[in-house]
């Protein structure tokens, strides 16, 4: 199905500090997440995705500032193997874990493999212009730096950044 996605994205500089007061969640609480891409031009992406729950074929279209097109169906399991397995080595390994701040639901996805020590938080909007309260816990925003998108970090993992 299609849609507008618009979201907005933090560098968070200090996983545990999410949580302060609060237990950091077990390894076992969030949801793995491995996703490759399979074309990845400039402004549109074709990204496989498998997670404990089930797999997802994606295409994303250009983005104008947070939002940009996005395009989903299931697919199988087996089929996700197979694809993410013809992606390699634009492939990125994370676990997402949900939360809820300020009354809005924020994702918080913990990079792993060649992507390790990278961590951030991203919240949807329904509109662009909506007013979004930033925790205490994020820092800088990375919306619109390249860098920080998935399919870059497929090709140019942060563990080569320098």
């Amino acid at each position: 199905m299609a849609h507008a996605e618009i979201e907005r994205k933090f560098v968070v500089p200090d996983f545990a500090r999410i949580w302060a007061g609060d237990t950091e969640p077990g390894a076992g609480s969030g949801t793995s997440i491995a996703q490759g891409y399979l074309i990845d031009k400039p402004h549109r992406s074709l990204r496989v995705r498998l997670t404990r729950d089930g797999a997802t074929l994606t295409l994303n279209g250009p983005r104008h500032e947070a939002t940009r097109i996005e395009i989903e169906e299931s697919i199988s399991v087996g089929l996700a193997e197979q694809l993410l397995a013809v992606a390699e080595p634009n492939v990125v390994t994370k676990i997402r874990y949900p939360l809820v701040s300020e009354d809005r639901l924020w994702v918080v996805d913990k990079f792993q493999d060649r992507n390790e020590g990278l961590v951030i938080a991203e919240a949807e909007l329904a509109s662009p212009r909506e007013r979004l309260v930033v925790p205490s816990w994020c820092g800088p925003e990375v919306t619109e730096d390249e860098r920080y998108y998935n399919e870059s970090l497929a090709r140019h993992p942060f563990s080569a950044w320098g």
